[in-house]
């Protein structure tokens, strides 16, 4: 309701009967008052007009004061004048604040202050939209059957973003205000990622690579595969045993292949091979895996000569066939592992290699010799013995090892 007395006019609210502002349409002033319930009250009590014959837009009708994007303004102000100040709003002048006997006296112009309402209206009205539209993604996230996929694309914030982490570790002070729980999540994080290097997952190759600036966690990671190699070696363990083995660290073991196609995946002739190894070029190699108690070799008495064992005969045999098929249908492949893996293969030349026995077996000159002649006369099919396996990674590691040491050495030094 609205009372006249003379020339000046009040308004009050109509539930609480509090005065919201009085004003004076020939003298064009307006007092403007915050009422007592509104969280503005504490810095501001009231707004003096200057220039206007009735309220202008950002303030609200019921006394409670500014409206969104003018409050800002106000705490702005309270919190670097730290006391309570005279607020004018003018029609025409500058914006300027005097220190008047101690207390601040604020005047705003109004084109001053709408162009910062409206600025600061526009950010916010722009976050309530962004808000709605990663509501809208997260229910249909959470509740696919019952929220359609919003129109608008929003980023996952719970998925990994690209150099995210790298950016993460440029920060300084990183060593020094580590806790232990961030020891511990990143001694899972490097397990974890090894572990899927080793296991054939999708992982980053650069990342892994056998290479010679192998970080410590990995080095440790790969001894520790390499001693339980070594264990294994001591028993007797099923063909599957081993197969099972080394599909999980047949990766860590040989870097320069970055894709393993498990038994059972892709057929060759109606039959399955161990492992389809592909490298960093797409090339395709083919693996048979046998045990490190397959025997190897006898001997001819009559022709005083060693050859191949049965099993051993006959797995050269089948990856012989396996490497004639693949070179037979090698478009049809192409394309197998291209629906399958959504790889582009190549096959030129594959190669087969066939993981079996020990060295131990080889007990006089002889059999080394003609085991040596015996695997120079295959034709791309290498016989690899577990033990030099085994010894060429173990010394692979010592180079590893000594540089490390080395370059440790070194900047303990500088």
């Amino acid at each position: 309701m609205r009372k006249s007395t003379g020339i000046s006019k009040e308004v009050r609210n109509q539930k609480t009967q509090e005065v919201i502002y009085k004003y004076d349409a020939e003298k064009k002033l307006i007092q403007y008052y915050i009422a007592k319930s509104s969280y503005q009250y504490d810095k501001l009590k009231e707004i003096t007009f200057l220039g206007f014959t009735s309220l202008p837009s950002g303030f609200k009708t019921d006394g409670t004061g500014f409206t969104r994007g003018g409050s800002r303004m106000l705490f702005s102000l309270y919190n670097k004048l730290q006391s309570l100040f005279d607020l004018y709003i003018v029609k025409s002048g500058k914006s300027i604040i005097e220190n008047k006997n101690g207390r601040f006296r604020v005047v705003i112009n109004y084109i001053d202050f709408k162009t910062l309402k409206d600025h600061i209206s526009k950010i916010s009205s722009e976050k309530n939209k962004e808000m709605n539209e990663a509501t809208s993604f997260y229910m249909n996230k959470f509740f696919p059957d019952v929220f359609d996929i919003p129109e608008v694309k929003v980023e996952d914030i719970s998925l990994y973003k690209r150099d995210e982490l790298s950016n993460l570790l440029e920060k300084q002070g990183i060593m020094e205000n580590l806790t232990r729980k961030d020891t511990e999540k990143l001694q899972e994080f490097y397990s974890t990622m090894l572990h899927m290097k080793a296991s054939g997952k999708p992982t980053k190759q650069k990342l892994f690579q056998l290479a010679e600036n192998k970080s410590i966690s990995e080095v440790i990671y790969i001894e520790k595969v390499l001693q339980q190699f070594e264990e294994r070696l001591k028993k007797s363990h099923q063909e599957s045993s081993w197969q099972a083995f080394l599909k999980d660290y047949i990766l860590l073991f040989n870097s320069s292949y970055t894709k393993l196609l498990e038994k059972q995946s892709i057929a060759l002739g109606g039959k399955y091979p161990d492992f389809i190894l592909v490298d960093m070029y797409n090339y395709l190699d083919i693996y048979e895996i046998k045990t490190p108690q397959t025997n190897l070799l006898k001997f001819d008495s009559s022709r005083g000569n060693y050859y191949w064992d049965t099993e051993i005969g006959k797995a050269i045999s089948q990856v012989e066939n396996y490497i004639h098929t693949i070179n037979e249908t090698a478009p049809l492949l192409i394309k197998t592992i291209k629906d399958k893996y959504g790889m582009d293969i190549r096959v030129v030349k594959p190669r087969g290699f066939i993981i079996a026995g020990e060295s131990s077996q080889l007990t006089e000159v002889k059999m080394k010799d003609d085991l040596r002649l015996l695997s120079g006369s295959l034709k791309n099919i290498d016989i690899i013995l577990y033990d030099d396996f085994l010894n060429n990674m173990k010394n692979f590691m010592k180079k590893i090892d000594t540089k490390s040491n080395s370059q440790t050495q070194q900047a303990v030094e500088v």
